[in-house]
């Protein structure tokens, strides 16, 4: 039955500041060959099948005397929101969330703003969204997904999680929710496309509860907890500890981290497995920043205090090394100001930019108003231009897409209620004539560039400068995902690459997805003169837990054959003719198997102009899911009618969040609806033209909307509400399955056939008074029970128990079924007098 889509566009962003002057001079890596420059438009052109989106407009803003030492700041703007998050999208827009109203007005994450910065800073530049679930991201984490959407977990609505679809401008609520609380958790995205969550708390409501076990997200598989790697040390009370730990992906594939002055190393494998390393060179606090300068090398700077509001700030600076077995630190050059609160940022020429904070606590009166740059060459800091306003806890920065880097917010508490931005333009902007004028550099410009990366052997890529100007270097920086001094696994990436006139070979095939994780990356490339592009976006992909290679592809049709879009090739396609009358691809495994997602990818090699409707775009298409017999069990809904996503690069179908769980299928079906009378009469064409086809696996819950009975429904929460796809665990959410009162009440489900069953998974209630209320057994029968009493039932033949003691301060519990474990009724019975609540039941199994 069709259900929710969540649908996702990449753009390769490529842009260029609208100055008056852009012009090139020759040089290559190796020995150049010589050429007359060449001077490029004004705006910079985009890559094939790439949108322009050009950059902030600076043609009224005349450089500083001192800008090409120093920097240069716009002028104070307006911001519609207190930007306490920000996020640069692929499309190399600003994503942020916060709170219109102060914290004495109640302050609240309810309201998201997307920035176009080539509307520059003025107000039409916004489009501001309200949360339609009500979910409030205050103090939340987020990256982009492998599916492209932003993935926010936690903030004050601590359990739930979602996703902004910067297609659809809309936050989408997912129903797999956490298992701790993650107000204040960290977020790292892992080799294998999936995401770790470390650190968070419940806001001290009490009984306090602390995010001590890291828990790993994929959208095929919501949340999963790594019991092995529970580390109260590492993520509880003592020290601020779960306060966002500073945490990165490591060279040798483990997620390192530091949770205020404490070093920690997570093996992610399995059930998990937390060391603790010892003591930073450096103390954080829950005031400092870190970044990964360069692969396998952290800077960490500034902090040192354990609150948000008191206690001097340190100056203090200091590398760790993960390149070893076991990380190594020292200290480097002090700041030249202490900051609690500041943000960090990389810049494309490989530098750190600092910007903000506060000589103590969160005071107004202490801010730090110049920014100041740290240079791994030479382990020094330099003092740069000031800023207009104070920023403190809750500010932000990041470098955008241009080079130039956003400063927002601050406040909410403070001494400002900063509804404001700045944009910085570093020294690289600019250029002393030799008169001593200063001007706008003239800048390299990336002409074309591929939108996709992958890993290995064929890996490399070419990319086509706008002139042959000499090329210093080339480097990744992975967007930009920040709040609280702290950008979610934030790093810079030297790329290897040998130049021919305007053409560069950049060597990817030298990267794993240790060094370079999955995800999206600002490409730069930086001139002889130290003068870098503006970024080309391109998304790394490892294709992790992709199966779909493992069936045969078929079609309609056939101008390029339909296996292409099977091959992992993202600039190549398959394709049907252009004039076919609803065509159609097919995609048929050996075997049924569950199918929790399906991503189509559109050929890149498009040359319609923006909004222009392409022969080969996803549009008006539908995915189906078929059984053994080829009966449908499972159709989205039209995607992308009339091409109202303007050509999308890929459309991602959640099937199981469409579904509430994976939908088992022996073929898929994509089809493109054709919207004229026939094919004759049509002047745009009817391909069907996909580059590739991921699709990926997930459990099926067995018990989901089947019958469902107990001992006695409380307050109208009948059993039936905990097999309905909804964890709500409040009572005053009314969607809990609740029994009277009662000596050993029980709650069971039918799955109306005997099947094969691997875990169950139970989700208690989550109010404070009754949060670790539950002392159960769970009973596992191929035929039906008699309600009879729990000690008969436990020794009835035929039947299997679980015994559950508590659920730890968890909001759910996982329990691993023995090996060929089959059952058709599944009982709940709980070990005392009480009632029984049950936010929801998940049986999985096949």
């Amino acid at each position: 039955m069709p259900g929710p889509l969540s649908v996702c566009r990449l753009r390769l962003v490529a842009s260029g500041l609208a100055i008056a002057v852009l012009a090139s001079c020759g040089g290559a890596a190796s020995e150049p060959e010589q050429h007359t420059a060449v001077a490029p438009p004004a705006a910079t052109e985009q890559a094939a099948a790439a949108r322009s989106v050009a950059d902030i407009p600076v043609d009224d803003l005349q450089p500083a005397p001192d800008a090409h030492r120093v920097g240069m700041w716009t002028p104070l703007a307006n911001w519609p929101l207190l930007a306490i998050h920000a996020n640069v999208l692929p499309d190399g827009k600003v994503l942020s969330w916060g709170s219109s109203l102060s914290e004495s007005e109640g302050a609240k994450a309810l309201q998201f703003a997307q920035w176009d910065p080539s509307f520059g800073l003025q107000g039409t530049a916004h489009e501001v969204f309200p949360s339609p679930a009500a979910i409030d991201s205050f103090c939340s984490a987020s990256t982009i997904g492998v599916d492209g959407l932003v993935l926010i977990v936690g903030g004050n609505t601590f359990w739930k999680t979602a996703q902004w679809d910067p297609e659809r401008s809309l936050l989408v609520a997912r129903a797999s929710q956490m298992h701790q609380p993650r107000w204040y958790g960290s977020l790292v995205r892992l080799p294998d496309d999936r995401v770790v969550v470390v650190g968070g708390n419940n806001i001290e409501r009490p009984p306090a509860a602390y995010g001590d076990t890291p828990e790993i997200f994929s959208a095929a598989e919501g949340w999963r907890p790594l019991l092995g790697a529970r580390s109260p040390e590492a993520f509880g009370a003592v020290d601020g500890r779960w306060f966002y730990p500073r945490a990165f992906l490591a060279p040798d594939g483990r997620v390192f981290g530091i949770s205020n002055d404490l070093m920690w190393r997570l093996d992610t494998s399995g059930a998990g497995q937390l060391e603790v390393l010892g003591t930073a060179p450096h103390r954080l606090g829950v005031t400092g920043t870190a970044v990964m300068f360069r692969p396998g090398r952290i800077l960490l700077a500034g902090g040192g205090t354990a609150t948000i509001h008191s206690g001097s700030a340190s100056a203090g600076a200091a590398v760790v090394d993960l390149r070893g077995d076991l990380p190594q630190g020292r200290p480097v050059a002090p700041m030249k100001h202490a900051r609690n609160h500041l943000n960090s940022v990389l810049l494309p020429d490989g530098k750190v930019l600092v910007t903000g904070g506060t000589r103590y606590g969160n005071a107004g009166d202490t801010a730090v108003y110049a920014a100041e740059s740290w240079d791994p060459d030479t382990e020094q800091w330099t003092e740069l231009a000031p800023a207009a306003e104070i920023r403190v806890y809750h500010s932000v920065s990041l470098l955008l897409p241009s080079g130039a880097v956003l400063n927002a917010g601050g406040g909410a508490p403070g001494p400002v209620f900063a509804k404001n931005a700045q944009v910085y333009f570093p020294p690289y902007f600019f250029k002393q004539q030799a008169d001593g004028t200063v001007t706008w550099a003239d800048r390299p410009a990336i002409r074309q560039a591929s939108a996709y990366a992958g890993y290995g052997p064929g890996a490399d890529s070419t990319i086509r400068m706008a002139d042959w100007r000499r090329i210093r270097s080339v480097a990744l920086v992975s967007l930009a995902a920040v709040t609280h001094g702290h950008s979610t696994d934030l790093r810079y990436v030297p790329v290897p690459f040998w130049q021919k006139g305007n053409r560069l070979r950049l060597r990817f095939s030298e990267f794993g997805p240790a060094q370079v994780p999955p995800g999206h990356y600002q490409l730069h490339v930086v001139d002889d003169q130290g003068v870098p592009s503006a970024a080309a976006i391109v998304e790394f992909r490892s294709g992790a837990g992709n199966v779909a290679a493992e069936g045969t592809a078929s079609q309609s049709s056939e101008v390029w054959p339909a296996q292409r879009a099977l091959d992992g090739v993202l600039n190549s396609y398959a394709s049907t003719e252009d004039w076919q009358h609803d065509p159609w691809w097919r995609l048929d495994f050996p075997s049924s198997r569950p199918v929790a997602g399906v991503m189509l990818f559109s050929r890149q090699e498009q040359t319609c102009s923006s909004g222009e409707d392409c022969p080969g775009d996803l549009r008006d298409v539908t995915v189906s899911l078929l059984d053994d017999a080829g009966v449908a069990v499972w159709s989205s809904e039209l995607l992308n009618p009339q091409n109202a996503l303007q050509s999308p690069g890929r459309l991602n179908v959640d099937v199981r969040h469409a579904a509430g769980t994976a939908v088992r299928a022996r073929s898929i079906v994509v089809s493109r609806r054709s919207d004229v009378p026939a094919p004759e009469t049509d002047e745009t064409g009817h391909a069907l033209s996909l580059a590739e086809v991921e699709v990926r696996e997930g459990p099926v819950n067995l018990a989901l909307r089947r019958p469902a009975r107990h001992t006695g429904t409380l307050y109208g929460m009948y059993a039936g509400l905990a097999v309905d796809g909804n964890y709500a665990g409040e009572l005053g959410s009314k969607r809990l399955s609740l029994t009277v009162r009662a000596y050993q009440p029980w709650w069971e489900v039918d799955l109306r056939a005997v099947r094969q069953i691997d875990s169950i998974r139970l989700w208690g209630r989550i109010d404070t008074c009754c949060a670790a209320q539950l002392d159960f057994y769970v009973l596992v029968s191929d035929t039906p029970f008699p309600t009879v009493s729990l000690a008969d039932e436990l020794a009835r033949p035929g039947v299997r128990s679980y015994h559950v003691p508590s659920l730890e301060r968890r909001r759910a519990v996982d329990i691993a079924m023995a090996a060929g474990q089959t059952g058709r009724y599944v009982r709940v019975w709980l070990n005392g007098e009480n009632s029984l609540a049950l936010a929801e039941v998940e049986v999985f199994g096949r």
